[in-house]
């Protein structure tokens, strides 16, 4: 058994889509990441996490009007070849609101997560994996 976090990312556009994405098969060699429309354009890929040659997770605080949070790694990397895998906690707020979020900017040192909607309390944090392979 092992656990696949992934996520449709698009660092592209002006205005992604936020898709979210099921694992729904897994084998000893390989899973299946499925979402539930096609992808709107050529811009969009799949970033995955399986155990890697580097990993830092984290949490950082969200601003309650944002739209978005740039993110600075505690350990720069040397390049952009990298996958981000993101989710929302809020531990705080008893009907806490679910927003998919993907990857819209990544440097070797910082990435940024965007989504379509100001969160409406400040009680969200953004907890992250960040993996590179060799």
């Amino acid at each position: 058994i092992y656990v696949v976090l992934a996520q449709v990312v698009n660092i592209l556009d002006a205005n992604p889509m936020y898709i979210p994405v099921t694992i729904t098969n897994k084998t000893t060699t390989g899973f299946v990441a499925s979402w539930n429309a096609p992808l709107p354009t050529s811009d969009y890929f799949l970033d995955y996490v399986v155990g890697g040659a580097q990993e830092q997770f984290g949490e950082a605080v969200v601003p309650v009007s944002g739209t978005s949070i740039t993110v600075t790694l505690p350990i720069a990397l040397s390049n952009t070849a990298y996958v981000v895998i993101g989710e929302f906690v809020n531990t705080t707020d008893v009907n806490p609101m679910y927003v998919p979020m993907t990857v819209t900017n990544k440097t070797a040192s910082t990435f940024t997560m965007s989504w379509n909607a100001p969160l409406p309390t400040n009680s969200y944090r953004l907890a992250y994996q960040v993996a590179t392979y060799q």
